[in-house]
């Protein structure tokens, strides 16, 4: 189940740092759509996505599809409900639901009663038909299932979208003091009893601070985006820090688990071929050493799983040191 937190976050993490207040998606020009079925339960609805844009990460070789009730540019004061397709390249044809290179992901948010629920898709298929230059269009159409972090479904069918495709890597500030892949902050994951992957993983990038609601009230998500290299192959990493007990960065130890808001979750893809991986929080404990006017500094150790080629690989011991700049 963290893993499909790490994608419902990771996801979001990157449309959040993707749009600044003059470029978040606007709503579709006349003749554009994003609209689908949903199915939950005994009940259907028809959905239709008021803000909608697409985008192509030339870093990670992915394009992002994205829609949401309200502009991004304001998603920094409410958490939007969304959803958000990734496929690989820039080009038309249909990709499966999954975690390899050449495969599509997916994550869709509900809100009811004030309460926003995370889905990621564990099958289905995306079919690109028409993907145009900067200014134009991105077309295609999309279904699969999709699973909550408490195990809910839903199912979501003929999924239609006509996206304006917009700057490539709006993602990526290119201020010298804001550089997205180092500007000072830092994430260095020691794994033990793992021989696939080397240890220790040194992720630099570009750290960020988000609000996030959850059912017991508000905590403040740590997100990293940067790059590591893994076994030589270069990757783009997500990484998502939250403490668990009292909804924010006081110095002190905070205990978490899987079931409450993860200490440290992080998603890898190749940036070249590969797979991507996951490694995810399970449960143990977090220190905040500090915080100040220019970041926050901490310690993360307990137990975590990777998932990598399909397959789940308890750590007994990780260990996490991180340093985000604010």
């Amino acid at each position: 189940m963290s893993c499909l937190r790490l994608w419902c976050l990771g996801l979001l993490a990157l449309v959040m740092v993707a749009c600044s207040d003059d470029e978040a998606p606007t709503a579709p020009s006349t003749g554009s759509t994003f609209r689908m079925s949903v199915t939950s339960g005994t009940n259907t609805f028809s959905r239709t996505w008021a803000y909608s844009a697409g985008m192509f990460n030339t870093a990670e070789q992915r394009s992002y599809i994205y829609g949401t009730d309200i502009p991004l540019a304001e998603t920094e004061q409410e958490l939007p409900a969304f959803i958000t397709i990734v496929v690989p390249g820039r080009s038309t044809g249909t990709f499966t639901i999954g975690t390899t290179a050449g495969s599509a992901q997916m994550a869709y948010s509900a809100q009811a009663n004030a309460i926003i629920t995370a889905y990621a898709a564990t099958s289905g298929t995306v079919t690109v038909s028409r993907y145009g230059a900067v200014g134009g269009t991105i077309e295609g159409s999309f279904s699969g299932t999709f699973a909550s972090l408490s195990g809910a479904q839903v199912s979501i069918n003929n999924g239609q979208f006509s996206v304006r495709r917009v700057e490539d890597d709006l993602y990526a500030d290119d201020d010298d003091d804001e550089s997205p892949i180092d500007n000072g902050s830092s994430l260095t994951l020691d794994l033990s009893d793992v021989s696939s992957i080397p240890d220790p993983i040194t992720i630099r990038g570009y750290g960020t601070l988000q609000p996030v609601d959850t059912e017991q009230g508000s905590i403040t998500m740590l997100v990293l985006s940067g790059q590591a290299t893994v076994d030589g192959n270069p990757y783009s990493v997500v990484a998502t820090i939250a403490p668990s007990d009292d909804y924010g960065y006081n110095p002190g130890t905070h205990q978490w688990s899987a079931e409450g808001a993860s200490a440290v979750n992080l998603v890898f893809t190749p940036l070249e071929t590969g797979s991507t991986f996951i490694v995810a929080a399970n449960v143990g404990q977090t220190t905040i050493t500090s915080n100040t006017n220019q970041s926050i500094t901490g310690t993360s150790s307990g137990s975590m799983i990777i998932i990598r080629g399909g397959e789940a690989e308890p750590v007994p011991s990780a260990t996490t040191s991180f340093t985000i700049k604010k």
